[in-house]
């Protein structure tokens, strides 16, 4: 499913009754898009969840359901995303967790249930963001870990 290139699109309401995307849900360059509500009852996703470069995308309320994402997560460009509360706890990926170049970032709050990523991990040029509270429960990583280009308070 896309959410593609909705420059005045202000909100996700006509979805509400979506329970479950069988592939991908790509939500990217919705420049008024400022939350997900009308995701609200999805609990799983096939395999990839895209979200970027949504200019006024300040939180992933709307995604509470969420508890299944069978590949990758990818959270990039999103420069008012503030806070990733608000979207399910999803506890494994057999992929990758991308979380890149989001500017007002605070935290990783979402993904504090998250124990393996098989593929690889890349936190990078998140300048807001103070530290890696959210991964405490990550233990295992296959492949790649990239966490560069942050300002963590240590």
């Amino acid at each position: 499913m896309l959410v593609f290139y909705n420059f005045s699109l202000p909100n996700l309401n006509g979805l509400h009754n979506i329970t479950s995307v069988g592939k991908y849900l790509t939500i990217n360059r919705n420049d008024k898009l400022t939350n997900l509500n009308g995701l609200d009852k999805i609990t799983s996703i096939g395999t990839n969840l895209s979200i970027g470069e949504n200019d006024d995308l300040v939180s992933l309320t709307g995604l509470g359901l969420l508890s299944s994402v069978g590949e990758s997560i990818s959270l990039r460009q999103n420069k008012s995303l503030a806070t990733t509360a608000g979207m399910g706890k999803v506890t494994s990926l057999s992929s990758y967790l991308q979380v890149s170049f989001n500017e007002s970032l605070t935290n990783l709050e979402a993904f504090d249930q998250l124990t393996s990523i098989s593929s690889r991990l890349e936190i990078r040029n998140n300048n807001t963001l103070p530290n890696l509270a959210g991964l405490n429960e990550l233990v295992s990583v296959g492949g790649n870990l990239d966490i560069s280009n942050l300002f963590l308070d240590l």
